[in-house]
């Protein structure tokens, strides 16, 4: 297993990061993000006021926190079924499925050793943000939030395995997925609070995407409101997703097996 993940990890480094070149341009491209948050927020925070429930921070930290805080959420939603898509257009699927591995586990390899570069990104953001632009944040909200990124791992893995189930049984489904991403993050308040949707908008956010449970206990952790009924929702989405992910993805795959040839993509 230890070998497996080295030298996934090895791969995710070749393709990502093949040169110093691609370093540098990857730090300047955070350096870039920050500087845009910050701006944008001085530009809209005169406006952004009244009613609205930024979490006692500034529209600054608030933007950050929600980008940040689903950064990695949302890579694992969407992984999955984008590393799937790669495996069948490179020819790929049938040689990796003939080790002795479940397609779930291999996948998981892949997002592994993929997730700590997001980890870093993650971290490169923040640094830069109080380097920088004085972000002032709490310690024990960083720690808190990584804690929460932590707990919610299967539920977005098993949401990202469903997606990979539903690109195997449909050669098609990776841009709603995409689509659905975006979506959350706007439902789930990571760029201004949800009070500015209609009452039912808010209620299919909070009600229906994990993404909103999740920041929403995030929030609360840099304002010291969180508290242990805030984890409820996302132990329930981690015994419903993940269980399901692996079941569905494990069924995808032996009727792939059944099928006897390779998926084609639409």
């Amino acid at each position: 297993m230890y070998k497996v993940l080295r030298a996934v990890l090895h791969l995710e480094k070749l393709n990502n990061y093949p040169s110093w070149v691609a370093l540098i341009g990857e730090l300047l491209g955070i350096i870039l993000s920050v500087t845009i948050y910050y701006y944008t927020a001085m530009a809209f925070s005169p406006i952004m006021k009244g009613d609205l429930n930024f979490y006692g921070t500034d529209y600054f930290s608030y933007v950050l926190i929600g980008e940040m805080g689903l950064m990695i959420p949302a890579y694992l939603f969407a992984n999955p079924s984008s590393r799937l898509k790669n495996f069948i257009s490179e020819k790929k699927l049938s040689s990796l499925l003939s080790y002795p591995i479940d397609l779930h586990e291999l996948l998981t390899y892949w997002i592994n050793a993929g997730i700590l570069l997001e980890v870093l990104r993650v971290l490169l953001h923040f640094v830069i943000a109080i380097l920088f632009f004085k972000l002032n944040l709490d310690i024990k909200g960083f720690i808190l939030m990584f804690l929460i990124i932590v707990i919610s791992y299967p539920i977005f893995l098993g949401l990202g395995l469903i997606g990979a189930a539903i690109i195997m049984f449909f050669g098609r489904g990776d841009s709603i997925l995409n689509y659905i991403t975006t979506i959350s993050l706007f439902l789930a308040g990571a760029y201004f609070p949800t009070e500015v949707f209609p009452p039912i908008i808010q209620k299919i956010g909070h009600y229906i995407s994990p993404f909103n449970s999740v920041l929403t206990a995030m929030r609360k952790a840099f304002n010291n409101e969180l508290f242990l009924n805030d984890f409820y929702p996302l132990i329930i989405w981690i015994l419903i997703a993940y269980p399901i992910g692996v079941y569905l993805l494990k069924y995808a795959q032996n009727k792939f097996f059944d099928r006897g040839s390779e998926i084609i993509l639409k």
